[in-house]
C-alpha cells in the first residue's frame, strides 16, 4: 500500500489592499465586511472654492453645498459632488443663464 503525503498550504495574505468609493452610489457599495479590511479609511470633501475657481456659477455651487449639507443629515438621499458641476463646462455645454 502506498502512502501519499499532502502538503500544507501556506495562507495566503495581501497586505497592501487599496479601494476607493463614492458613498450613496447604488451597485458600488462598499460592505462593512470589505471596508473593515482596510487598515486606513481616508475621506476627501468635496473642494466647493475649486469648483468656483473652475466656472461654476456661486448660485449652484451653493446649491450643491446646501444639498449636500441636507445629505449628510440623512435628510435627502443623494446630492451632486463637484465633477457634476463642472462636467457640463469641459463639455462646452453652457450653463443656465438663471444660475
Amino acid at each position: 500500500m502506498s502512502q501519499t503525503s499532502c502538503q500544507q498550504s501556506t495562507p495566503f495574505y495581501i497586505d497592501d489592499l487599496r479601494g476607493s468609493e463614492n458613498p450613496g452610489v447604488h451597485g458600488a457599495i462598499l460592505t462593512e465586511a470589505l471596508a473593515s479590511r482596510f487598515k486606513v479609511h481616508v475621506h476627501v470633501p468635496t473642494d466647493w472654492d475649486l469648483a468656483r475657481r473652475l466656472g461654476v456659477p456661486r448660485p449652484a455651487v451653493d446649491a450643491a453645498i446646501t444639498l449636500n449639507q441636507h445629505l449628510a443629515t440623512g435628510a435627502i438621499s443623494w446630492a451632486p459632488y463637484a465633477d457634476t458641476l463642472v462636467m457640463p463646462r469641459s463639455f462646452g455645454l453652457a450653463t443656465s443663464p438663471r444660475l
